[in-house]
C-alpha cells in the first residue's frame, strides 16, 4: 500500500488487500448484505473480536507512541 505499485481488484484481492471482488453493479448489494450480516451480531462480542484483531498492532503503535509523544493521539482509547 505504501509503494507506488498498482493493482487491479483481483491481483489486491490475492494479496489479501481486499476479502472479495464484485462486479460494479453488485457493490451496494453486497455492502447491504454485509452489513446486515454485522448488524445482527452480538455488538459485544463484535467489539471484541475488533480488539482481539488489532491487539498487537495496538500494542506496538503505544509502544512506539511512548517513546514519540506526537504518536499518542494515533493509539489513543477511541483507536
Amino acid at each position: 500500500m505504501l509503494g507506488n505499485q498498482l493493482h487491479d481488484a483481483h491481483e489486491c484481492h490475492r494479496l489479501g488487500v481486499f476479502d472479495e471482488v464484485v462486479e460494479p453493479d453488485a457493490v451496494i448489494p453486497r455492502a447491504l448484505e454485509l452489513a446486515t450480516e454485522m448488524a445482527a451480531m452480538p455488538g459485544g462480542v463484535y467489539s471484541l473480536t475488533k480488539r482481539e484483531l488489532r491487539a498487537e498492532t495496538t500494542a506496538r503503535l503505544r509502544e512506539a507512541a511512548a517513546k514519540d509523544p506526537l504518536l499518542d493521539r494515533w493509539v489513543s482509547e477511541a483507536s
